[in-house]
């Protein structure tokens, strides 16, 4: 029998499949950080450990002009409004 080590990586905002980590310790979470230059979203392609601390899905919004509410956006069991910009 052969073992083989793989490795996957998975782009989500969906915080359930971030939360697995906390069940199936095989999984890592990592992240890059954004930011707004010049009215645009830059990533620093820098991997760092973890869920990623901002959403940014509403940054973009935000710069489209769209109206954001936080309290909506946010469930109670998702990240606080505070860090999400």
């Amino acid at each position: 029998m052969y073992l083989h080590m793989a490795s996957t990586a998975i782009s989500t905002h969906d915080l359930e499949l971030v939360r697995l980590s906390e069940t199936l310790p095989q999984l890592k979470n990592y992240h890059f950080r954004e930011d707004i230059i010049d009215g645009r979203m830059v990533f620093d392609y820098k991997l760092r450990e973890g869920p990623s601390p901002t959403t940014n899905a509403l940054k973009i919004m935000q710069l489209e002009g769209l109206p954001v509410n936080y309290q909506a956006e946010f469930s109670p069991r998702a990240t606080s409004p505070d860090s999400a910009c």
